[in-house]
């Protein structure tokens, strides 16, 4: 079986990382941010803004993310719901 390289950059929610020194990397879920991910799209379903948001998500989970990021992040949510 052949591994696909990942190109450009680690999607937000996840790290790189390897379960033994010797095994190619690949993608893992951060549960913790991928939660306060959710949380920060429930706030943004009830009107707050993507600057907050974005912010409050930063510090909360302490990695960054620009709120450019995170608009992209709540459309593809609303894409991949049908919520067009």
């Amino acid at each position: 079986m052949t591994q696909r390289k990942l190109r450009g950059h680690v999607p937000w929610g996840f790290i790189l990382a390897a379960p033994d020194p010797n095994l190619p990397k690949h993608l893992v879920p951060v549960p913790e941010q991928l939660e306060a991910l959710e949380k920060a799209f429930n706030f943004l379903d009830g009107g707050s803004s993507l600057r907050d948001t974005a912010r409050w998500l930063a510090y909360h989970t302490k990695r960054p993310i620009s709120f450019t990021a995170l608009h992209r992040l709540y459309e593809q949510r609303a894409t991949a719901k049908g919520d067009n």
